[in-house]
């Protein structure tokens, strides 16, 4: 990852995602959890209430229910939370939520399967490196040779046509003006014909 972060900054984003996932997860689970201890609790407090209030004017002359029963005050209350009810089944998928989590932050279970890993990402790494660089000699090799060679080449013709044009306007003054005239329209047609090549 030192070598292309953005390979960090998309494993960063993908482990963001996960929590993100699971947060909302746990969220869900415990909200089912905490609904079904709601309704216990006002269930409970309901039957609590009734029972009470039944039971302290049928027993008010023996001084209530609680100089009676003691402490065995017993009413149905809903069990939302016996086994294979809701606020059980919560619990047990928070805790395989909460495995879940744990495993992603665990070590490899061996070193071998740790090794395998390292070598992974370092050929991984290799592989990117070695695609980098074919690609940035595919762009030269298409692009920036045809554009230097044809800046090379009017550079030349430039530098040709400029010095044939200095011999031969020298040959010119030296000659006769019968001579230089025709000379002179042969230069420039050989002038013409080497832009033409070019």
């Amino acid at each position: 990852m030192t070598l292309f972060p953005w390979l960090g900054i998309g494993k960063n984003i993908l482990r963001l995602e996960t929590v993100d996932y699971r947060l909302k997860v746990f969220t869900n689970l415990t909200k089912v959890a905490l609904t079904g201890v709601k309704e216990e609790m006002t269930a409970l407090r309901l039957m609590t209430m009734q029972n009470r209030m039944a039971l302290d004017l049928i027993t008010a002359p023996q001084g209530g229910v609680c100089a009676m029963v003691g402490d065995y005050c017993c009413t149905f209350i809903p069990e939302n939370d016996a086994d294979g009810h809701l606020i059980d089944s919560a619990l047990k998928n928070l805790t395989k939520l909460q495995r879940a989590m744990i495993d992603d932050g665990s070590p490899p279970p061996d070193w071998l399967t740790g090794m395998l890993s390292k070598w992974r990402e370092l050929l991984f790494k290799i592989g990117m490196m070695i695609g980098i660089v074919l690609l940035v000699l595919a762009i030269l090799a298409c692009c920036v040779v045809p554009l230097v060679r044809g800046c090379i080449g009017r550079l030349v013709g430039s530098a040709v046509t400029s010095t044939l044009l200095q011999v031969e306007e020298q040959s010119l003054l030296d000659n006769d003006e019968e001579e230089s005239e025709e000379e002179w329209t042969n230069v420039m047609q050989d002038v013409n014909e080497m832009f033409k090549m070019t």
